[in-house]
């Protein structure tokens, strides 16, 4: 390859490779490993467990108890800039517990599976799929031979759902939003450039938010049923609550908009939402709820102060006469990537060989969410995203991604570390 580009002979045979759908198997197999977030285990062995057999084995790290990075490297011969192609073991359902955000588990939910040409599952595509693709370039390159001259890392890591320790939910399983690959780094798994492999639909974004986790405690009095006079201003902490959660809505609805603006990368749209509430004792309904928390997250947009939230949210409560607490308990700091050019060059001459439009501008939740990127760019090491498309069932009851975009992502993410990796 000469120039970022690959000739037309080994590109086929790349493409003649991937073709034999060995990436999407893979991908279907993680998919069936059930990993929900803080319990990663069994996915991160196994992945290191492939890394082993096919000579691309690292180390496996115990991030947390029972929480694994499985870290791969291929070491380049001199010279070259070095890469990292990070993707994520954890998913967003999978515990019992979860039934209070999914309301009615899917199929798609928790469980992994094909049908023709569609690859289903929630964890499929957030991030098994583009993971196993990253898998397959670098067993690629090593089964060719190709030349590499900077060191290629694979970083399959724990802990990027977010979550994060509060109340009676405390340990490290709870730990999140960016734990692995926060853990990588600080413990020397660093490089020129970072490929963060997710779900972008072929475009690409340097760009993410940052994140803050509110919990908003509002009191009231506990007063025995019989005794509740509805008479002036009720006691009950959840009738109170109404009021906020009706404030919020209208103050959440205000700030995407004040917060919105262009990045670079494409349009940024910090958003907010309630994502819990907690009150009074299921079991003892005979008495007004004397406190109700409302936990609430706030994305915040580069590069954000996690303060003039706060410092609002208490203003909405004094505002609204309620006796209440605002307290913060998880923030991570989003990023505009700097210095990120060479690794979007790579990307767009990729691009360019596979598809003749150049990539497009992500939409806006894109890059407003937060994704692992934000922990390379936080350190330093330049870092964008950029993967396959998925889909939604006609039914919306699950997400998918088909065979062919999995194995065209293999090829993409092949072609873009060979080009990143053999710069001087």
């Amino acid at each position: 390859m000469h120039g970022g580009v690959m000739n037309e002979t080994r590109l086929q045979e790349l493409r003649d490779f991937f073709a034999q759908g060995e990436a999407a198997e893979l991908a279907l197999t993680l998919g069936q490993i059930n990993s929900p977030h803080g319990n990663e285990g069994e996915a991160g062995k196994f992945v290191y467990d492939w890394l082993e057999k096919n000579k691309l084995a690292d180390k496996l790290q115990e991030v947390l108890p029972g929480r694994y990075n499985a870290i791969g490297r291929l070491p380049g011969s001199g010279g070259g800039k070095s890469l990292i192609l990070n993707s994520h073991l954890d998913t967003a359902y999978g515990l019992e517990e979860d039934i209070w955000t999914a309301g009615r588990f899917s199929r798609g939910d928790i469980e992994a599976w094909a049908e023709g040409d569609r690859l289903y599952g929630q964890g499929v595509v957030n991030d098994k799929a583009p993971m196993a693709a990253t898998l397959l370039a670098f067993k690629a390159i090593r089964e060719f031979k190709l030349p590499l001259r900077g060191d290629l890392i694979f970083t399959g890591v724990c802990g990027e759902i977010g979550q994060a320790p509060i109340d009676e939910y405390q340990g490290t399983r709870y730990e999140g939003k960016g734990t692995g690959s926060r853990y990588a780094v600080l413990h020397g798994v660093v490089a020129d450039y970072a490929l963060v492999a997710e779900c972008t639909n072929w475009c690409m974004t340097a760009t993410e938010c940052g994140d803050l986790f509110v919990k908003v405690s509002i009191y009231g009095r506990a007063v025995y049923t019989p005794f509740l006079s509805r008479a002036g201003a009720s006691p009950n902490a959840i009738v109170a609550a109404a009021k906020f959660v009706e404030a919020f809505e209208t103050w959440a609805g205000e700030y995407e908009k004040r917060a919105a603006y262009q990045s670079p990368s494409g349009p940024v749209v910090p958003k907010a939402s309630i994502g819990a509430i907690r009150s009074g004792l299921p079991y003892k309904p005979i008495e007004t709820a004397g406190v109700c928390a409302v936990y609430l997250d706030v994305r915040i947009p580069p590069p954000g102060d996690p303060n003039a939230v706060l410092r609002e949210l208490r203003e909405l409560t004094l505002s609204l006469g309620l006796d209440a607490e605002v307290q913060a308990y998880l923030f991570r700091r989003g990023y505009d990537g700097e210095n990120v050019e060479p690794l979007q060059d790579a990307v767009q001459r990729a691009h360019a060989q596979v598809f003749p439009n150049p990539p497009g501008t992500p939409d806006a939740p894109v890059s407003s969410m937060w994704r692992d990127l934000n922990v390379f760019n936080e350190v330093g090491i330049p870092s964008l995203t950029y993967g396959p498309p998925l889909g939604l069932s006609a039914e919306g009851w699950s997400y998918f991604i088909r065979r062919d975009d999995v194995n065209l992502a293999a090829q993409l993410y092949a072609m873009i570390a060979l080009d990143v990796c053999n710069r001087e």
